[in-house]
């Protein structure tokens, strides 16, 4: 009986210690990478807006030609993805939406875009969470 006490106490004991690592990691504030950009987030930042444009650009001249929107494979002459950033381009006959993420960033920065043309910049961290 004792051997089994002992086991369930140590399970206990390292299952509370988890519990209160996520705590403390959560209490403690990130350093999100576009707060103080370096003089490279700032060149890699700007290489996502000049690509954010060109996305808008293309996919309007797109649907005035074919009527349709486009996967960015089929997009012409588009500038090169930044290093360290990700595009998720979605499109459907009713429009396209996408963004381009920081994927170096702990708050998830981002510039995003969809149809209507405007673009946006925002960090995950300042955004309300809605579910995880």
């Amino acid at each position: 009986m004792m051997i089994k006490s002992g086991f369930v106490i140590a399970t206990i004991a390292a299952a509370s210690l988890g519990w209160t690592a996520r705590a403390v990691e959560q209490q403690m504030p990130v350093s999100c990478r576009h707060d103080r950009p370096t003089a490279v987030d700032k060149a890699r930042r700007a290489g996502a807006v000049v690509l954010a444009r060109a996305i808008n650009n293309a996919q309007m001249e797109s649907l005035r030609r074919s009527r349709n929107y486009e996967t960015a494979a089929n997009l012409p002459n588009l500038p090169p993805l930044p290093s360290d950033f990700r595009l998720d381009l979605y499109v459907s006959d009713a429009g396209y939406i996408f963004s381009i993420k920081d994927t170096l960033d702990p708050c998830s920065f981002a510039v995003f875009s969809d149809a209507g043309g405007l673009l946006y910049q925002q960090s995950g961290r300042s955004a309300p969470v809605i579910a995880q």
